[in-house]
């Protein structure tokens, strides 16, 4: 794991005070606090002694020049991925989600949108608490097999990548409700896709589609649904059982 410092060399218990220097400053941390909000610091890492932290549930730290995501939050022998629920590192310079993220079990949202992000790991199936993954505006051009195992995902916003293609499994998603797939290279939907049973809302703009897939409007949970240049040049052919449904949103017979 990165890190300029040794993991081992911080105490098990620290006071309100400094907690190191990183970029240049002294970061004011209190060992009780359970929100770290450290946005626009012009921060590369973080102390080791974060780690300590057992309290904290909430970090945020985004706009800074992290080129991965801090080890101090994916180490298993530390407080932090256990403790946090929700992790914030948008616009950053992050190329990669550590396979050590899945560590991280009470995790319930991830935000790292804005970055330069080509992949995700094998391993967030094993987040058994992640509800939200913000990782729009990124670099990705697929994703695991795995991530249709994260058990408790309920939203996923991938707008703005390279996806080509969704993992054939992604009907195992059973919780999820609103799927931000815009601004990709998508060609079509796998079969197991229709049998989500929750999803509720579906955003398909701007992707490459051979066509809209006429089973959207069977799928009985479906409220919402985007296809506004979905087709890529293509004008959108709108099936009947889709107009019948009344979901559609953006979109009308032919519109590119």
């Amino acid at each position: 794991m990165g890190g300029s410092s040794s993991k081992n060399d911080f105490s098990n218990q620290i006071g309100t005070g400094s907690l190191g220097a990183t970029s240049e400053q002294e970061l004011e941390i209190d060992a009780d606090m359970n929100m770290l909000d450290l946005r626009l610091k012009k921060l590369t890492s973080l102390p080791w002694d974060l780690a300590v932290l057992s309290n904290l549930q909430e970090l945020d730290l985004s706009m800074n020049s992290f080129q991965h995501i801090p080890d101090q939050c994916t180490w298993k022998d530390g407080h932090l991925a256990t403790s946090l629920t929700k992790l914030s590192i948008n616009q950053n310079i992050v190329n990669n989600v550590p396979p050590e993220i899945g560590e991280m079990k009470r995790l319930k949202v991830l935000c790292c949108y804005d970055n330069r992000i080509t992949s995700v790991p094998d391993t967030m199936h094993q987040m058994s608490s992640l509800t939200q993954l913000s990782i729009y505006n990124n670099a990705l051009t697929s994703l695991p097999e795995t991530f249709c195992q994260i058990p408790q995902l309920q939203v996923a916003y991938l707008s703005n990548n390279r996806i080509a293609k969704l993992p054939d499994g992604i009907g195992q998603l059973t919780s999820l409700r609103g799927l931000y797939i815009d601004g990709n290279l998508l060609t079509e939907l796998p079969p197991s896709f229709f049998e989500l049973p929750k999803l509720r809302e579906l955003t398909l703009v701007n992707n490459t589609l051979n066509g809209v897939p006429e089973k959207l409007g069977s799928m009985a949970s479906l409220e919402e649904l985007y296809l506004n240049g979905s087709c890529g040049r293509k004008p959108v052919v709108v099936p009947d059982s889709i107009k019948n449904k009344k979901i559609l949103k953006d979109c009308y017979e032919g519109q590119i």
